[in-house]
C-alpha cells in the first residue's frame, strides 16, 4: 500500500502474525523496507530486533536493525509451529480467537514437565524447551508492582541519586517519567504437581488481573484488603499456559519464564470439585 506521510509517498506493508496459542500480532513495515522485505502466506518465521509500539493495542514494527530468519530454527518450536501450519491450512484465521482450542497444542502434565526438566539439567549443555501445561493458580508471591526505566526492553529498577534524582538500576541512566512494571512469581497446580513461574509484562498482567500494571497498583493502594488477601480473590482460576525453559550460565540456575497465558474460566468450587474427581477417580 502507498499511503501519503508527512507529505511524501511512502509503500506501507502490514502483516498478520499468528502462532499455536491463538495469539496473534500485526507486523508494520515502512518505505524501503516494506519494498525490500518479502513474506510468503504460511511460512514460519523469527522477527529479531523489532519494536513493540502500543497504539490501539499491541503491534510490532520494523525498523533498520529488524531481521528476518528463516532457517536455524529451534527444532522443538519448529516441530510445533509445522504441526501448527498444518492445521491452519484447514481453518480461517477467523476462527482462530485468544481462547480458541486449537487442537494442535501438546498439554503435559505438570509432573510429566518437572521430569523433564530434571533430565535437561543433568546435560552438559541444557537446552531451552518450550512446554505447555493446564493448571490453577494457586500463589502469586514477590514485589509484583514496581517502578522501572521507562525503555521498553529494560525491567531496571527506579532508585534516587545522592540529588534524589531518579536513575535505573540495570542501565545506569536518569530516568524522568518512570514506568509502572507488573513481574511476579506464580504457582500453578494441577492434580500431578506444582511448578513456580516468573510472569512479567503488560499482557500477562491483563490476562491474570484484568487491569495494567498501573491500574493494578491503584487497585491495591485503594482496597483495604492487605496485598496477600487482594490477590488472593484471584487464585484458583484455571489458565492453559505456556512455558520457557532456559539455563541461565551466568547465575547457575534454570529460568522459568511464563510466555502466554489463557485463562479457563474456573472458581474456587469447580477447582475443589474438579481436583477431587481428579484425585478420586
Amino acid at each position: 500500500i502507498t499511503i501519503l506521510k508527512n507529505k511524501e509517498s511512502k509503500e506501507r506493508k502490514s502483516v498478520k502474525l499468528i502462532d499455536d496459542s491463538g495469539f496473534r500480532i500485526c507486523l508494520t513495515l515502512w518505505g524501503d523496507l516494506a519494498k525490500n522485505t518479502k513474506f510468503v502466506n504460511n511460512e514460519i518465521i523469527i522477527l529479531q530486533d523489532v519494536k513493540i509500539k502500543s497504539f490501539n493495542g499491541k503491534a510490532l514494527v520494523f525498523i533498520g536493525g529488524s531481521r528476518v530468519i528463516r532457517n536455524n530454527l529451534p527444532n522443538q518450536r519448529l516441530q510445533e509451529l509445522l504441526r501448527f501450519q498444518k492445521f491452519i491450512k484447514t481453518k480461517k484465521i477467523e476462527d482462530l480467537s485468544e481462547n480458541s482450542n486449537l487442537g494442535v497444542i501438546n498439554f503435559e502434565s505438570i509432573a510429566d514437565v518437572q521430569a523433564k526438566i530434571n533430565a535437561i539439567l543433568n546435560q552438559e549443555n541444557p537446552e531451552r524447551i518450550y512446554c505447555n501445561m493446564v493448571g490453577y493458580l494457586t500463589d502469586v508471591s514477590g514485589e509484583i508492582i514496581f517502578e522501572s526505566c521507562d525503555d521498553e526492553n529494560c525491567f531496571g529498577r527506579i532508585k534516587l541519586d545522592e540529588s534524589q534524582n531518579q536513575y535505573c538500576q540495570k542501565c545506569q541512566k536518569r530516568v524522568y517519567a518512570s514506568r509502572t512494571r507488573f513481574m511476579a512469581g506464580l504457582k500453578f497446580s494441577d492434580h500431578s504437581f506444582q511448578i513456580n513461574v516468573v510472569g512479567s509484562g503488560d499482557d500477562i498482567c491483563l490476562h491474570i488481573f484484568k487491569r495494567s500494571p498501573s491500574e493494578l497498583k491503584k487497585s491495591i493502594s485503594e482496597s483495604f484488603l492487605s496485598q496477600t488477601n487482594f490477590f488472593s480473590g484471584f487464585l484458583f482460576t484455571e489458565y492453559r499456559f505456556r512455558v520457557l525453559f532456559k539455563w541461565d550460565p551466568e547465575q547457575k540456575k534454570l529460568q522459568q519464564n511464563l510466555i502466554k497465558i489463557v485463562p479457563i474460566d474456573m472458581n474456587i468450587e469447580s477447582y475443589i470439585f474438579n481436583l477431587e474427581k481428579k484425585l478420586f477417580n
